[in-house]
């Protein structure tokens, strides 16, 4: 059986169309209309609320955090592994950074997610 011109083309373009689909999911989804929010929790404690926008640096727990240019991260940190370090940096809501020894949660959400009370009921 011989592969023709034809086969050549509908097999790229249905492979581009898959591509092209994840992209602009992945895209869409990480970008919402409004300021990005930060919010630091460290042991179920609201620690920091702001801005995604603003240039800021906070200590909590052992960990430093820099929130700047639309992205958060932890630089530094007295656990043993870094793994919260070694994370890098989070830019899209949903996306969260967790220090376990230090209980530290760093999480962006966007405005509307901010403003809902309650996520869902059950019963």
């Amino acid at each position: 059986m011989k592969v023709t011109f034809g086969d050549r083309l509908i097999i790229s373009l249905a492979v581009l169309a898959f591509f092209f689909s994840f992209w602009y999911v992945s895209v869409s989804l990480g970008q919402q209309n409004g300021a990005k929010q930060v919010k630091v929790w460290q042991a179920e404690k609201l620690i920091y609320s702001g801005s995604l926008e603003q240039q800021r640096q906070l200590r909590v727990a052992g960990c430093v955090i820099s929130i700047k240019k639309g992205s958060v991260r932890v630089l530094k940190s007295t656990c043993p592994k870094k793994l919260c370090v070694k994370q890098g940096s989070i830019q899209y809501v949903n996306q969260s950074l967790v220090c376990l020894p230090h209980k530290v949660v760093i999480t962006i959400v966007a405005p509307q997610q901010e403003k809902a009370a309650v996520d869902a009921v059950l019963r």
